[in-house]
């Protein structure tokens, strides 16, 4: 009994540092260059700051008035939690959907020889540059028309995936 003890005590010691070695490896930093590590730093830096400044604002309290009106209560949270069920749902399953395609399209960026960090700081960097003049027009003339744009253009650039000359 002492030996089978002992033993089983040695492989649940084993299992344990393995655990805790393969646990320590995911808080190891990678290696960045150092541009990469600077920007890093300041946007978490900036992105720190605006929260705080607007955890104050929002200690200091403003209109409650306006605050009341835009709370939805009675009826209203009933209708509110339903929408809200119901975006989430559809939000879980889009993003679920993006998620296992993106080792699709690694794979097939990487059969065309293209440079994948390239591309994905080119459409980051689109996006945020695109991103805020599109809104501005989706503002203008609708969000049906926005979505029915993007759909048809999503359409055609998955089209265009399946040949080799695009």
């Amino acid at each position: 009994r002492c030996t089978a003890l002992v033993g089983s005590e040695r492989v649940l010691g084993a299992s344990l540092v393995s655990g805790f070695s393969a646990m320590s490896s995911l808080f190891v930093l990678p290696d960045w260059p150092a541009w990469a590590s600077r920007t890093f730093l300041v946007l978490v830096g900036i992105t720190s700051v605006v929260a705080l400044a607007e955890k104050r604002l929002a200690a200091k309290g403003g209109d409650d008035k306006k605050d009341n009106e835009e709370t939805p209560s009675g009826s209203r949270l009933a209708e509110f939690r339903a929408f809200q069920r119901q975006y989430l749902v559809v939000y879980t399953i889009i993003m679920g959907a993006d998620w296992l395609q993106g080792t699709n399209m690694y794979t097939l960026y990487q059969s065309y020889n293209v440079d994948i960090s390239t591309l994905f700081v080119t459409g980051f960097t689109s996006s945020a540059i695109f991103g805020t003049i599109v809104g501005m027009y989706v503002d203008i003339w609708g969000r049906k028309l926005g979505c029915i744009v993007y759909l048809v253009i999503e359409v055609v650039v998955n089209v265009f995936e399946h040949f080799n000359n695009f």
